[in-house]
């Protein structure tokens, strides 16, 4: 369960442009999603971590994350809804 309020803090420092609570917070949610393999946590925190590295101004790094992101989620079968 700490993976899901990590997650969500970490989303909401980074709306609030609060980066250093951002970061902190995001490591922690993917340390403990990796840990218990909760992928869906895993796979949004790695789209925060790149939309962070779009606004510091890092496109490639973004594109790695965003990839990274998509790949988990085609491997576990996550999908919009049809």
């Amino acid at each position: 369960m700490l993976a899901y309020a990590y997650c969500h803090l970490s989303a909401a420092y980074l709306i609030q442009g609060e980066y250093e609570f951002f970061n902190q917070y995001a490591e922690r949610a993917l340390r403990y999603a990796e840990e218990v393999e909760i992928n869906h946590v895993r796979a949004d925190v790695l789209r925060q971590k790149g939309q962070y590295a779009i606004l510091k101004g890092n496109l490639e790094q973004a594109e790695e994350l965003f990839s990274e992101s998509l790949q988990i989620a085609h491997d576990f079968g996550f999908q919009a809804d049809e």
